[in-house]
C-alpha cells in the first residue's frame, strides 16, 4: 500500500470495512492484513467498464458503482449497487475456479459523476475462505435470494479463512511464532521449505499423551484443545506451536492435543528441528519449557517469603522441593472473591493466561486449588515494578524509553492478534526480571473481543481512553492511550491527560 497519505487511509478504509463483515468477525489482525495485501484498488473512470474473472470480494472505498455478473453465454445477471456506505460484494453460486467461471463487469453507477475506487479480491489466494462462505450459503439460503446478494442476512459465519500456503506466507507466520522471531532469514527460509501441511477435522488427535514425540506442529489456522490426564489445561490458535517438549527433552508426550476447529497445521520432524532451532533460540525454548511442569503440585511446593499483597490475597516466593526451581504463587482467598463476585473474572483470568507465552508476559504455569483459596502459580520475576525502578533511577532517557515502550507494544500486538483487549495498562503492572526485560502482569480485567468491540469500563480511569469512560465501547484500538499515559509517565514523570485529577476518579 505504500507509506503516502492517500494509501494509509485506503489501507485504513480497508480494514475498517473488513472487520464490520460478520464472516471476518473472528478473524485476528494478522489475519486481516493479509487478506488486506491481497487487495487490489481500482480507479474506475466515468464511462469506463472494467471486468474482472474468478473475482472473490469487492467494495467501494469511494463513490457508486454498478456490479453485474455476465457468465459465458453472455447472459448478464441483475445488477448490485456498490457504495461506499460498506456494501460488499460475494460470488455466492459462481464456479470460481472453472472453465464456466462468471466475469465481474463493474462501471460507474448512472447517477455517479465522479471517478469511483474500488476494493477488489481476485484469484486463488482467498479461494478456500469464500469457498467456505459459498457452501454455507447455498444450504441455508432461500430460492429467490440473489446469485450476488449484498445482504448481510444471507452471509453465513464463518471462523475462519485460510490463506494461500507459500513460502513467503509460512515464513511470515514463523515470524509469529515467539521462539522463532530471531532466527535470521535464511534460517527462516529453510525452516519454511522443510515444513509440512498437515490438514485435520475437529475431534481428531494431533498426538496424546505418553507416545513417543517426533513431531513439532506450528497451528497456522484452527484451533487445538491441550489436555493432560483427561483434563483440559489450554486452548491454543494461529502462530502457537505444540510437540516442542518432546523434540526438546527427547521424552514421551506429556499431554493430548485435539483438534476443536478446522486445522491447517504446519509440521516439523526432529531432524530439520535439530538443524533450524539452534543457540539461543533453543536455550530459552528448554527454559520456557521448563517453567511448564506438568507434574508440579501444590505439596511439593516450598513457600520462602510473601513477596506481594493485594485485595484478595497474597503472591509467595515458592521453591519446588525436586528441581530447586523457583516460582510465583498467587494465593486468592475464595471468601474474598465470593463476597466480592470475582469467581468469574478469577476463571476468565486463569483461561487467558493460559494461552499466552510471550517474552514480555507474565508465564503462567498451572493452577490449584485447595478449600480456602485458588492458586495461580507462574514464573517469578525479581526485579520489582518498573515504577520502583524509576524511583530508583529517575526518569529513563531515549534509549532505555524506546526499549521499554517497544516491549509494551510487542507483548499489545501479541494479544491483540488473540483478540485480547488488555484493560489496565500501566507501569505498576509492568515489572522487570532479572535481566532488566518487562513483564505484563494481571489479567484479572483483560478481555475477549468477540464481537468487534466490547463495552466493559474496566481498569484505572487515568489510563482510560475517553470513549472508554464515555461508554462508547472499544476495540484494540484505545490500548494505544493506556500506552501513551504509560510511556509519557516514565518518560516525563507526569500524564500528558489528567494529571491533576491523579487522586480523583470521578
Amino acid at each position: 500500500f505504500g507509506t503516502n497519505l492517500e494509501e494509509t487511509v485506503i489501507r485504513s478504509r480497508i480494514l475498517d470495512t473488513l472487520r464490520q463483515q460478520e464472516d471476518l468477525i473472528h478473524l485476528r489482525v494478522d489475519q486481516l492484513d493479509g487478506l488486506a495485501s491481497l487487495c487490489e484498488v481500482i480507479d474506475l473512470q466515468p464511462g469506463s467498464t472494467i471486468e474482472r474473472s474468478s473475482y472473490r470480494l469487492g467494495f467501494s472505498l469511494a463513490g457508486q458503482a454498478e456490479a453485474a455478473l455476465v457468465d459465458r453465454d453472455g447472459n448478464v445477471r441483475p445488477p448490485v449497487q456498490l457504495s461506499a456506505r460498506g456494501e460488499v460484494l460475494y460470488p455466492e453460486d459462481a464456479d470460481l475456479d472453472g472453465d464456466r467461471s462468471p466475469v465481474l463487469r463493474l462501471r460507474l453507477a448512472t447517477t455517479a459523476r465522479q471517478p469511483v475506487k474500488l476494493a477488489l479480491w481476485s484469484g486463488r489466494p482467498v479461494a478456500g475462505f469464500l469457498e467456505v462462505v459459498r457452501r454455507k450459503k447455498r444450504v441455508s439460503s432461500s430460492p429467490d435470494i440473489s446469485p450476488m446478494s449484498t445482504s448481510s442476512e444471507n452471509r453465513a459465519r464463518s471462523p475462519s479463512m485460510r490463506l494461500a500456503v507459500l513460502s513467503d506466507d509460512k515464513v511470515g507466520a514463523l515470524r509469529k511464532v515467539v521462539v522463532f522471531r530471531t532466527l535470521a532469514p535464511d534460517q527462516l527460509h529453510r525452516l519454511a521449505e522443510a515444513l509440512e501441511v498437515k490438514k485435520m477435522k475437529p475431534g481428531q488427535i494431533v498426538f496424546n499423551q505418553g507416545e513417543k514425540g517426533q513431531e513439532f506442529y506450528i497451528i497456522h489456522t484452527g484451533l487445538l484443545e491441550v489436555s493432560i490426564d483427561g483434563r483440559k489445561v489450554r486452548t491454543l490458535g494461529m502462530g502457537d506451536y505444540v510437540g516442542e517438549r518432546a523434540l526438546l527433552f527427547d521424552g514421551p508426550r506429556t499431554a493430548t492435543v485435539k483438534v476443536v476447529e478446522d486445522c491447517e497445521l504446519w509440521m516439523m520432524d526432529l531432524d530439520d528441528f535439530n538443524q533450524a532451532v539452534q543457540g539461543p533460540i533453543l536455550e530459552y525454548m528448554k527454559a520456557r519449557i521448563g517453567l511448564q511442569n506438568t507434574k508440579i503440585d501444590l505439596n511439593s511446593l516450598t513457600c520462602l517469603r510473601v513477596i506481594g499483597r493485594g485485595g484478595f490475597g497474597v503472591v509467595k516466593m515458592v521453591q519446588s522441593k525436586t528441581s530447586d526451581t523457583r516460582y510465583a504463587l498467587k494465593c486468592v482467598s475464595k471468601k474474598q472473591a465470593v463476597e466480592q463476585k470475582q469467581q468469574k473474572a478469577l476463571a476468565h483470568e486463569r483461561n487467558i493466561l493460559a494461552e499466552l507465552d510471550h517474552p514480555f508476559i507474565i508465564k503462567f504455569v498451572r493452577s490449584f486449588n485447595s478449600p480456602r483459596h485458588v492458586y495461580f502459580l507462574t514464573e517469578l520475576v525479581t526485579g520489582g515494578e518498573l515504577l520502583d525502578a524509576l524511583d530508583a533511577l529517575g526518569l529513563l532517557q531515549a534509549p532505555q524509553a524506546q526499549f521499554y515502550s517497544a516491549s509494551i507494544i510487542l507483548a499489545l500486538e501479541f494479544l491483540h492478534e488473540r483478540r485480547i483487549a488488555y484493560l489496565d495498562l500501566k507501569g505498576e503492572n509492568c515489572l522487570i526480571d532479572q535481566h532488566g526485560y518487562l513483564k505484563i502482569i494481571d489479567f484479572g480485567v483483560a478481555e475477549r473481543i468477540t464481537d468487534g468491540r466490547i463495552y466493559a469500563v474496566k481498569g484505572t480511569p487515568l489510563f482510560m481512553a475517553p470513549e472508554v469512560i464515555l461508554g462508547k465501547g472499544q476495540t484494540t484500538s484505545e490500548r494505544k492511550h493506556g500506552w501513551r499515559q504509560t510511556c509519557e509517565d516514565f518518560m516525563v514523570g507526569s500524564f500528558p491527560f489528567g494529571d491533576d485529577q491523579a487522586g480523583n476518579a470521578e
